[in-house]
Order: C-alpha cells, then sequence, then structure tokens
C-alpha cells in the first residue's frame, strides 16, 4: 500500500503547486505588487528601525526574487521524486532526469509568458531563466541526494 500511496501524495502535491504557481501569476499587477510589498514592509520593519523606502524597494525585489526561486526550487524536486516514486525500480534514470528538466522547464517559461496576457504584467526573460534555473537546481540537489543514497546502500 506504501509503495502507491507516495506517488499519489507527490502527484497530487505537484498538480496543487503548478496550480499555486500560476494562481499568483494570474494576480494583475496591482494586486502582486501590494501582496509583495506588504509582505516587504513586514520584513524591512524585523531587519531595520524605521526603515527608509529605499531599503523597502530593494526587499521588496528581493522578496519578489526568491519567491520565483522558492516555487521553481520546489517544483523541481516534486516533479523528479513523482517521477522516481512512479518507476517500477524507485530509482533515478536518465529518462527520470531529462522528463523532470523539461516539465520544469515548461513551466517555468509558460508561468512568465502567460503573464503577459494579465492585466499590468509583462513577460520577462530573465524571471523565465531565473525559474527554470531554479527548478534544474532542486532537480540537481534530488539526483545528488539518489546518487549518495545508492552508494551508502551498495555493499564494498
Amino acid at each position: 500500500m506504501k509503495s502507491k500511496l507516495i506517488p499519489r501524495i507527490l502527484f497530487v502535491a505537484t498538480v496543487i503547486w503548478i496550480v499555486l504557481i500560476f494562481t499568483l501569476s494570474s494576480q494583475n499587477g496591482a494586486e502582486t505588487a501590494k501582496t509583495s510589498l506588504g509582505v516587504a514592509e513586514t520584513l524591512a520593519n524585523l531587519f531595520y528601525i524605521n526603515p527608509s523606502q529605499q531599503q523597502i524597494l530593494q526587499m521588496h525585489l528581493d522578496i519578489r526574487k526568491f519567491a520565483h526561486v522558492f516555487l521553481f526550487f520546489i517544483l523541481g524536486v516534486l516533479i523528479i521524486e513523482l517521477l522516481v516514486h512512479m518507476s517500477k525500480l524507485k530509482s533515478l534514470s536518465i529518462n527520470h532526469i531529462l522528463i523532470a528538466c523539461m516539465l520544469t522547464s515548461t513551466c517555468g517559461f509558460l508561468d512568465e509568458w502567460y503573464k503577459q496576457f494579465i492585466d499590468g504584467r509583462h513577460f520577462q526573460i530573465d524571471e523565465a531563466l531565473l525559474n527554470i534555473i531554479a527548478g534544474l537546481t532542486g532537480i540537481l540537489l534530488v539526483m545528488i541526494y539518489h546518487c549518495i543514497k545508492s552508494r551508502k546502500m551498495k555493499p564494498n
């Protein structure tokens, strides 16, 4: 039962994560700016005594970039783990890696491409690349984890 439960949980988590990403991307420019600026002001007040407007705006920029990295890093991890747990051998293969890289990169690009159709938003190639690199980094770390895990399990 456990062998069927983990892939199902990972599938649901991956779908929910993709929906979250595209829901956040669906916010118009005013909504997304208000949300992230509110978070920036809260964090700036934690890090600075009477933060300046410049400090708040820098925090705002950093938060927006971090959000891209976080969302797509987790997506890469979820996708590669889903593929591994769906396979009969439960081990990492080159096909898993290639499929995970393609899916994650496609989501990272489409997330930015889709924004050009949202009022007050626009397509930014640098953010699409940031999404892709973050997702690929998540996949890379899972690959490293699986390599270390498989070496520990092999007898000397």
